[in-house]
């Protein structure tokens, strides 16, 4: 299994760019969003008509993670594009209104907002950027705890983990094998959101030096406390080294031409990635068929990422697929100038997936939850009980356009655990004020005080200009 490192990737569920949708007018146009130094950039937009869209840049570096929020009283509201100079990229979705997407090169990218409602609509776009080293081929995340991922000397991988990055916790890395794998940096931290209680990723990145098998124990834990989880990923590093070009681009060859002795084990509603080198300036591009064709689900034409912006330069086609369907399936993939019907295709290999059936769910009836609690700022210094499997809703004044904002500086997340938050501005007009609207979930009995500060991020060393506090007791269903 050593010659098939390339299925973690696959399995991967990453939404690669789906098109190349380019609207160079629009980028020309936008409006740049200036960042402060701590990476946070605001703008807030007068009412946008019905069915119009505008677009905002903003400078970022090879690399850099952007985490967007667009917060609006209207539901119609949306990021529609994030827009590079060669096109769309890909623009994740993981919560309503909230955005995130990564530069692959430097350069200007465009937020593209779309109003597809019947009324106009104001809106305030908030962004985060946080710097990254460029993702590597293979990207191992939490979900492969415990499993052995084969690597080629020689490859960079990164471990990607998510986590809080509050209360002074943060991911630990444990000794291993220094001959067989080498930390290349620090570990970059990426924010996931732009508001508070938001989550972060820790990006680790590793080279592979020589052959060998190390593990890597990672620990989530603060000084003076106990671990609050663990995540451990075996490596299995082989010698196997790539084949270079033979002529200037022609792709390289990639080992998903040595096909898989077995077909590759996917479960209905995984997003299978397939990036093959190539150069589409040449004439010769990717094509693939599929039988059959209803259990991998293509999400259209596969995305072309040039190594860079030289004209006809090289890179990476990007194919897309949805498990859609149960059963086994096979791709055929050729290499070819597509209008060339007698000259055989210059590469040509075939991947065979079996995708498994999605378990049925199983239904239970469950009682009606709690009415929600709500505090707002009169509640400060008091104390309130909420039921287990209920929610505490905490409304706190403020006006997050003049960079203060509340932030959450105590809780226990085994008891009470930050679900949602949102500014609810008290008008449309520019610089209103409004309330920030946070909501918790009460999971387990027990008693905890929930502490708030209201100042700007960035001012680490300054004292907030308010505070508050409140005594939250959970206790079970029915008391």
């Amino acid at each position: 299994m050593k010659r098939i490192g390339w299925i973690a990737l696959l399995l991967l569920a990453l939404a690669l760019p789906l098109g190349m949708v380019t609207t160079a007018v629009q980028a020309q146009e936008a409006a740049a969003i200036e960042l402060d130094e701590g990476g946070f950039g605001m703008v807030k937009n007068e009412p946008l008509a019905a069915g119009a869209e505008i677009g905002y840049s903003v400078a970022l570096k090879a690399g850099d993670w952007l985490a967007i929020d667009l917060q609006s009283k209207s539901d119609s509201l949306a990021v529609a594009q994030f827009l590079g100079a060669d096109g769309a990229l890909d623009l994740q979705n993981p919560a309503p209104f909230a955005y995130l997407a990564s530069a692959p090169a430097d350069g200007s990218y465009t937020l593209m907002v779309k109003n597809t409602g019947a009324d106009a609509a104001g809106f305030t776009l908030r962004v985060a950027v946080s710097s990254a080293p460029l993702p590597t081929k293979q990207i191992i995340s939490e979900e492969m705890a415990g499993q052995t991922i084969p690597v080629v000397a020689g490859e960079l991988f990164q471990v990607a983990l998510d986590a809080p990055l509050a209360d002074g916790y943060s991911w630990g890395l444990g000794e291993y094998d220094l001959e067989v794998l080498k930390l290349e940096d620090d570990p970059a931290g990426v924010l996931l959101g732009t508001m508070p209680g938001a989550m972060s990723r820790q990006i680790f990145t590793f080279s592979a030096l020589a052959a060998g098998t190390a593990t890597l124990d990672f620990v989530y834990f603060k000084e003076g406390a106990e671990p609050e989880k663990s995540f451990s990923v075996t490596i299995d590093v082989s010698d196997g080294e790539a084949t270079p070009s033979e002529e200037p681009g022609a792709p390289a060859e990639t080992e998903a031409a040595a096909v898989a002795p077995a077909p590759i084990q996917l479960a209905q509603g995984n997003v299978l990635v397939i990036p093959l080198a190539g150069n589409p300036t040449t004439g010769y591009t990717w094509q693939f068929t599929s039988s059959p064709g209803d259990i991998l689900v293509s999400r259209g034409d596969a995305a072309y990422l040039p190594e860079s912006s030289l004209s006809g330069a090289p890179g990476v086609q990007v194919f897309t697929f949805d498990a859609a369907g149960a059963g086994e399936v096979s791709l055929n993939f050729t290499y070819s100038q597509p209008w060339d019907e007698k000259t055989p295709p210059e590469q040509a290999f075939d991947l065979a997936f079996t995708v498994a059936a999605r378990a049925a769910p199983v239904v239970e009836a469950t009682p009606a939850p709690p009415e929600p609690v709500v505090i707002g700022d009169s509640d400060n210094g008091g104390s309130v009980t909420v039921q287990v499997g209920g929610k505490l809703l905490v409304d706190l004044s403020g006006n997050p356009t003049t960079g203060y904002i509340w932030q959450i500086t105590n809780k226990d997340d085994a008891i009470l655990q930050p679900a949602d938050y949102a500014f609810q501005a008290d008008s449309e007009a520019m610089g209103a004020g409004g309330v920030e609207h946070f909501e918790f979930d009460a999971v387990a009995p027990g008693e905890v005080e929930l502490a708030f500060a209201q100042s700007r991020p960035w001012e680490s060393e300054a004292e907030p200009v308010a505070t508050y506090a409140v005594t939250v007791t959970v206790v079970d269903a029915g008391q």
